[in-house]
């Protein structure tokens, strides 16, 4: 269970990271 719940962790905060840059992306774009 605590190895299941580290994966996740993980898996969740590199989707978190990914979101942040297409986010960033955006607005840089928006900005423009």
């Amino acid at each position: 269970m605590k190895n299941s719940s580290a994966a996740w962790v993980a898996k969740t905060k590199n989707h978190d990271a990914a979101a942040d840059t297409r986010h960033m992306a955006g607005a840089l774009a928006l900005a423009e």
